[in-house]
């Protein structure tokens, strides 16, 4: 792939997006994305620099699938190494 693909892409720069947009959006990606213990450092990082107003929009995006979904246990497994 070539940087001339890359600048045809249909991407909004950072700038585009306000924080409304941000709490609609962070939440969803996380849930998409956060699919195996091994993305937890990305899931640890982005809860980290989340101001308070996120972090609760992705908590009530949590509580909303665990209620659709029954939920379930969100301790890692035994095997993933805790982070220092």
């Amino acid at each position: 792939m070539t940087f001339g693909y890359l600048q045809q892409f249909p991407v909004l720069p950072p700038t585009a997006y306000g924080p409304e947009d941000l709490r609609f959006i962070v939440p969803r990606v996380l849930e998409l994305t956060y699919t195996a213990w091994d993305l937890k450092p990305f899931a640890d990082d982005l809860w980290a620099e989340a101001d308070e107003e996120l972090r609760r929009s992705v908590l009530a995006q949590w509580e909303e699938n665990r209620r659709e979904t029954g939920g379930c246990d969100p301790a890692p497994p035994g095997w993933q190494p805790t982070p220092r």
